[in-house]
């Protein structure tokens, strides 16, 4: 963290990318909201992003997308030129349903690792990035075992880290899924629950 070093990285095959960039181009993406992840930058298209600004988009945050978003033109263009380079593709939606849609297209794909963090969004990211390979990793580089991690989740794409640790802990707003694998349900994250988990289990 001091140095910002990377200590793992990982991208999707510039076949996966137009693989990907095909199924993009099904969608409104007026309606939907596609985002692309090059060098731990998010970009979006920029007529949604003015849109946000606008207050005409409600189902994401709106400072948070100003914030944290980069507004480009033509998003599928830039992600082919970029193809070698592509981090995570990250898609929203209005609702579950045309979530679940879209997911089920992605299925076809291989090499990719598919999750979702809301029920209204999807993830493509490449083969072996999710939660729990990222901890495997990071537990070989710094020498700790299962029974010295502590995982917090609030999502079910959280569930297969919580495995992985000998005190998996779910955020009191967590879905029910993710509260049946945990041996401590914390506050919530608005309350601190991660703080709370820490004192309890790491500073006891």
């Amino acid at each position: 963290m001091r140095h910002k070093k990377i200590l793992s990285a990982h991208c999707h095959t510039p076949e996966n990318v137009e693989r990907i960039a095909d199924i993009l181009r099904q969608l409104d993406f007026r309606r939907n909201m596609p985002e692309v992840f090059i060098d731990g930058e998010a970009y979006l298209e920029r007529e949604l992003y003015e849109a946000t600004k606008r207050g005409e988009i409600g189902y994401r945050t709106r400072e948070y997308v100003l914030q944290t978003r980069t507004p480009i033109d033509n998003y599928i263009r830039f992600m082919l030129d970029h193809k070698n380079a592509v981090e995570n593709v990250n898609v929203f939606f209005p609702s579950a349903g045309e979530q679940a849609e879209v997911m089920e297209k992605c299925r076809s794909l291989t090499g990719v690792t598919l999750t979702t963090s809301w029920d209204w969004n999807l993830e493509i990211g490449p083969a072996n990035t999710t939660k729990a390979h990222t901890l495997l990793e990071l537990a070989d580089i710094v020498g700790v075992t299962k029974e010295e991690m502590m995982a917090c989740g609030d999502s079910e794409n959280d569930i297969p880290m919580m495995k992985l640790a000998a005190y998996p802990v779910a955020m009191g707003n967590a879905k029910d899924a993710v509260k049946k694998e945990a041996v401590f349900v914390s506050e919530t994250n608005e309350n601190d629950g991660v703080a709370v988990a820490i004192e309890k289990y790491a500073l006891a």
